[in-house]
């Protein structure tokens, strides 16, 4: 859409007007996220409304998500290099809003279809805030996607902004594998994948590029440790420093659904 001469993404939702105490906490969330800046983070400019229907004015990501980068039909060609860039830049965003004042910002549902890709597919950026919230002294609500929500969250337990560097290990996992998490298993639905991940199983390391370097395995291990105090801060991740080949990551022929 067209929005002041400029391109923009829509997303369209439903908001109960009936409920106060839905619109104060909407509006308390809506003006947080529309302060948010930042280069890896896809920008809020507000909201619209037309008959009952809602929208999100946001900036629009004119490559489209990694997701489909990643395990769309086209075979697109990327590097590791490629891929520790992205994440990179995903660390730097996490990081920023964990950092938030006076409260951090949990994304909650990091996933390749929640990021964006711009400038030819090189610039990453965080999108869909459906379920950011600022970190409250008991936030219990389970909200996310199976394979990438961690431990904690679907056990209902207090978390922190952690439950999102779980996601990022998973991530991690999946763009130097470019495969789909847990995709060892037999049987891939949300009760399998929410009862795998309690237990502590995690996706198989069992791929060439991430077994050949020690540091990538330490990194991806240390996200998704099921101990969050375990888990390293954002801001405290150094991808940098993971040595990086030039070999193409191929899509795997047998890549499940």
């Amino acid at each position: 859409a067209l929005w002041c001469d400029r391109t923009i993404a829509l997303k369209e939702f439903r908001l109960e007007r009936n409920s106060q105490s839905v619109l104060d906490s909407f509006n308390k969330e809506l003006k947080m996220l529309e302060s948010v800046h930042h280069e890896n983070i896809v920008k809020l400019y507000g909201t619209s409304s037309h008959l009952e229907t809602d929208y999100l004015l946001m900036e629009y990501a004119e490559n489209g998500s990694l997701h489909d980068y990643l395990h769309g039909e086209e075979q697109r060609n990327y590097t590791m290099e490629d891929g520790i860039h992205w994440m990179i830049q995903l660390v730097k965003g996490m990081d920023y809003l964990h950092g938030r004042k006076p409260m951090p910002i949990i994304h909650r549902d990091l996933r390749p279809q929640n990021l964006l890709l711009t400038k030819n597919c090189k610039q990453l950026k965080i999108a869909h805030f459906g379920t950011g919230k600022e970190l409250m002294t008991k936030n219990t609500t389970r909200i996310g996607t199976p394979g990438y929500l961690a431990p904690e969250v679907i056990q209902g337990l207090k978390y922190t902004e952690k439950c999102d560097t779980y996601s990022f290990g998973i991530i991690v996992w999946e763009v130097m594998s470019r495969r789909r998490p847990f995709d060892h298993l037999e049987s891939r639905n949300t009760i399998v994948l929410l009862h795998k991940t309690v237990l502590k199983e995690r996706p198989k390391l069992d791929v060439k590029l991430i077994t050949d370097c020690n540091q990538l395995i330490e990194l991806i291990e240390s996200c998704w440790n099921h101990d969050p105090e375990k888990r390293p801060s954002a801001g405290s991740i150094q991808l940098s420093e993971i040595p990086c080949s030039d070999i193409y990551i191929v899509k795997p022929e047998n890549q499940k659904n």
